[in-house]
């Protein structure tokens, strides 16, 4: 969606291509993206004449010399074009302002989300659409953002999108502007001091105003001069999941906060408690249980998903469900069969994902438990060998994939004396490859204990 920075590149455009024309007919082509009346709208700007064209967060406002302002809200797809008033209507094209000159402005919407709205011009800090939009970054400081954070506990990501509070600011420009606060997207406004809004205003005015220079991120609005917004080629973080942060080099991080995305760096910008969250995935017998050992060692809280799972099946209202997946015979008497169920598991791909279903959101729901319950500034391992498969990357500041090679791992199995067959069947699925290009780090663990503990230590960690 465009933010300030891309409409304000459409206002100035426009301003250039359009002010001082006069129109001759005005034609709403799609009358469901006009909030007013259309009657109003074709009647009232036959024969006005633009006389400016302002904005006001993400919203355009076209005035007539005549006391009627056309407001425009671009939404995700909205584009203007200026035309030769002969030439053919577009199929998405929504709106047409037909002049004098023989030119032609149309309003060109492939999603069909923009909104449209002819109001008087009076009307414009009361009822308009202009009424409801909060005040820019540029008109504010930071005491005013510690005053309508007061109390809140909504996550800054989210809090920087209320256009009803400060407006201007969309998904792109929230991510830079926290990134260069160092402020993580999730801590609670009302936990934000004073000193930090100040920094979110300074910072989102300098953004903003570098991103105006360059035309904005993302817009391509018109066939008349052809502008490309350029500041994606300036972007820190957006869009930049899995590379290098530019400040400490670890993986940048994408993560939904309320629907929305947010990319940051959770080394530069710390969690709200201050804890370093590990996920630790891999295949079977791979190496993860005596990595988690090592890091225990270095003060690590330990959550290992397959203790949890194994307590979980003992618990008397999984015993029921999973007795319906697998038959009576999953337990002896009360207790769990496990050389049955890793069977049932290891030759029955419906089955297993039953029961993955079944498990999955109840080990997460432990794994939060877990965090919650430890101190801020903690250090958290949580040791999940199918993390993805359980969505619980999530939860993680970074995931670490632990793998080995497969010889490897069967002889490991072996010399336990452990069912290498149906171990190795269970994890024939567990696609490395793509786990790979999930995980923020990769460690090969095809050497020595001493080496496999020397290529977590070089993580930095």
């Amino acid at each position: 969606m465009p933010e300030l920075p891309e409409v304000e590149t459409v206002r100035a455009e426009l301003s250039g291509l359009v002010v001082g024309k006069k129109v001759e007919e005005a034609k709403m082509l799609r009358e469901k993206n006009l909030l007013s009346d259309p009657k109003v709208f074709s009647s009232n700007l036959a024969n006005a004449t633009i006389i400016a064209i302002k904005r006001k967060g993400k919203c355009l406002r076209f005035d007539f010399d005549n006391g009627y302002s056309l407001y425009s809200h671009l939404r995700m797809e909205g584009k203007y074009f200026l035309k030769k008033a002969e030439e053919e209507y577009d199929r998405f094209d929504l709106m047409d302002l037909r002049f004098t000159d023989g030119t032609s402005l149309r309003y060109n919407d492939v999603r069909k989300f923009g909104k449209l709205s002819l109001e008087l011009t009076k009307d414009s800090d009361t009822s308009s659409p202009f009424s409801k939009i909060g005040p820019e970054p540029f008109d504010v400081d930071g005491a005013y953002l510690r005053k309508i954070w007061k109390g809140k506990t909504t996550p800054v990501k989210i809090a920087l999108l209320d256009q009803e509070k400060i407006s201007g600011i969309g998904n792109i420009y929230d991510s830079e502007i926290l990134y260069f606060t160092k402020i993580h997207p999730t801590t609670p406004v009302k936990d934000i001091p004073l000193e930090d809004c100040e920094n979110i205003i300074k910072e989102s005015r300098r953004i903003l105003h570098e991103a105006i220079l360059a035309g904005g991120s993302t817009i391509k609005s018109f066939n008349h001069g052809g502008i490309d917004g350029m500041f994606q080629t300036k972007l820190a973080v957006y869009g930049k999941e899995g590379e290098p942060c530019p400040t400490c080099g670890r993986p940048l991080q994408r993560r939904f906060i309320g629907q929305r995305s947010a990319y940051f760096c959770p080394m530069c910008q710390k969690a709200p408690d201050g804890k370093l969250i590990l996920g630790l995935a891999g295949p079977i017998h791979c190496g993860k249980s005596t990595l988690a050992a090592y890091l225990e060692e270095a003060g690590y809280l330990h959550f290992d998903a397959d203790k949890v799972a194994s307590k979980l099946y003992d618990e008397k209202e999984v015993a029921t469900q999973i007795k319906v997946l697998l038959g009576d015979e999953a337990y002896a008497g009360n207790k769990l069969n496990r050389d049955y169920v890793r069977e049932a598991l290891a030759n029955d791909k419906k089955k297993k994902k039953a029961v993955q279903k079944l498990l999955y959101p109840l080990v997460k729901e432990k794994a939060k438990e877990f965090i919650a319950k430890t101190k801020n500034g903690s250090k958290v391992l949580l040791d999940v060998p199918l993390l993805y498969e359980a969505e619980m990357e999530d939860l993680c500041s970074y995931v670490i994939l632990l793998d080995a090679p497969l010889e490897e791992r069967k002889q490991r199995l072996e010399k336990e004396g452990r069912p290498t067959e149906s171990l190795v069947k269970l994890n024939e699925e567990y696609n490395v490859e793509a786990k790979k290009k999930k995980a923020d780090y990769l460690i090969e663990n095809d050497g020595t204990l001493d080496e496999l503990k020397q290529a977590f230590d070089n993580l930095g960690f």
